[in-house]
């Protein structure tokens, strides 16, 4: 019997979900996730069809990651039809509590939540771990990445929920297909590290519906030729132009046929081909603007010291006005910045001038980047690009990022957060002013006449409870994790 691979439509009335069902070579049933507790019915009717109207026999059932668009459809099936349905096999990862109360607050109910309804399958609860191998006939699935893979917090800070995917490989009839979850950058990262064009697979489902936070070189390690698109279409239509992975996934590489949800619940029996009528839609065409300098940035012979700001090391040149905002209220506050070079070091001077933190005696230091920097010789990309999109546009790299190495309560001065190797970086809280400042290596040794490109995060304080912007994303803030970005944009600027 041939592997066949069904990819189900979803509700969609609130978010894209992610529903697959498997039919092994030896008669088995795997599913992956299953979407919103809206779909629960319409998977348990499906999986009853595919058995022949007949109490489905589940052997495995995957869960990549504890979203609602992913777990609670099985939590609806577990609390409906527990008495007309086998599961043998539960296999998921979640991490732990302390990882939660950071990243995913709301999960801390809502695990315990979908676990408690799963117990009425009474199925054996499988922890994957990287390296392990399932078989059912000759349908063999293969964990790559599981949480507990993931850098500690302290280590890699820009990480999400979303990257405690389950990351796993389907092989049958000849062919790989590639399971990611809802993986972003900091899973891609690790995935690109540990295995490199190992990843290469037939086959690939589109990371977290294509939204945001994919790396492009991910997808090009990947390298397939047939992706499975859990998205809407009206989602893929915004996605897939403006998500910097995602068009790069349509539009620049070597892709034959996309099935995306949204047309409908579709059964491919592998090896999946495309079809004689391939989704390959043609997207718009993005204008091309070349970038200028918008200031110069001068060469200093006295070194500044980013623990003093004040100090006659910055004064060689003069605060320049920008337009920070807090995301949640569009409150602007008076917000200067400078930027001097000297040999291969850029040094960056930020001042606020009204306070933009309920409590200025409550400041932490940010999970976050705190400044952000990407260096270039040729920079020419669509103005309204922020500096999080250039990941993978050729000619970009990334300089530095800052992390904080801890939390730290402050009066006023915070210490050096610390940072990787070519740069640190210091704050000092005055009675009308906040700066921050930092010295960063540049990757190469730039000279005068050369374009850089750069944009700077700040990162405060706002109540418990509220929302933040986390990389323009708003989610309700908790006291475990303040943080509010401040950015400036993307500015060009010229070495002189």
């Amino acid at each position: 019997m041939k592997t066949v691979l069904h990819q189900l439509k979803t509700d969609g009335r609130y978010l894209d979900g992610m529903s697959y069902v498997i039919e092994c070579s030896d008669d088995s049933i795997v599913v992956i996730d299953g979407a919103m507790y809206e779909d629960g019915d319409e998977l348990y009717r499906y999986l009853r069809e595919l058995c022949g109207d007949k109490d489905p026999v589940v052997d495995a059932w995957f869960i990549t990651h504890a979203h609602p668009d992913h777990t609670y459809a099985a939590l609806a099936v577990a609390e409906k039809y527990s008495d007309c349905i086998t599961v043998k096999k539960m296999i998921y990862r979640f991490p732990d509590k302390d990882f939660l109360e950071i990243r995913e607050p709301d999960c801390l109910h809502q695990i315990p939540e979908f676990e408690n309804a799963i117990k009425a399958f009474g199925a054996e609860h499988v922890i994957p771990n990287a390296g392990d191998r399932y078989c059912f006939g000759d349908t063999e699935f293969e964990i790559l990445f599981t949480c507990a893979d993931l850098p500690s917090p302290e280590e890699y800070p820009s990480q999400f929920f979303n990257d405690s995917s389950l990351v796993f490989r389907m092989y049958a009839d000849g062919q790989s297909v590639l399971f990611t979850g809802d993986i972003q950058e900091a899973a891609n990262r690790v995935l690109m590290k540990r295995y490199g064009r190992k990843l290469k697979s037939d086959v690939c489902q589109v990371a977290h519906h294509g939204c945001f936070s994919s790396v492009s070189s991910f997808y090009d390690m990947v390298a397939p030729r047939i992706l499975l698109w859990p998205s809407s279409v009206a989602s893929f239509e915004v996605n897939a132009d403006e998500i910097v992975a995602s068009r790069h996934l349509v539009s620049e590489m070597d892709i034959e046929d996309i099935y995306l949800h949204g047309h409908g619940t579709v059964a491919l029996e592998l090896p999946i081909t495309a079809r004689a009528e391939p989704f390959l839609p043609k997207l718009r065409e993005l204008p091309k603007i070349e970038v200028k300098a918008e200031l110069s940035i001068p060469h200093t012979d006295v070194t500044p010291d980013i623990n003093d700001p004040l100090g006659e090391g910055w004064n060689a040149v003069e605060y320049k006005r920008i337009d920070g905002r807090i995301f949640e209220n569009k409150i602007s506050f008076d917000s200067f910045y400078k930027v001097l070079w000297r040999d291969d070091k850029l040094y960056v001077n930020v001042r606020m001038d009204k306070e933009f933190v309920s409590d200025p005696d409550k400041i932490r230091s940010a999970e976050g980047d705190v400044v952000r920097v990407f260096l270039t010789d040729k920079p020419v990309v669509d103005r309204n690009t922020t500096w999080r999109d250039l990941e993978g546009v050729s000619g970009y790299y990334p300089n530095i990022r800052l992390y904080a190495e801890e939390k730290n309560h402050c009066g006023k001065k915070v210490k050096n957060l610390g940072a990787e190797e070519n740069c640190s970086s210091s704050y000092l809280i005055e009675e009308k002013s906040f700066y921050v400042t930092a010295c960063i290596t540049m990757a190469s040794m730039h000279k005068k006449g050369d374009f850089i490109g750069f944009n700077i995060d700040i990162s405060g304080v706002e109540k418990s409870g509220e929302k933040r912007a986390y990389w323009g994303a708003l989610i309700p803030n908790n006291p475990r994790s303040y943080h509010l970005m401040y950015p400036i944009g993307l500015i060009f600027a010229e070495l002189n």
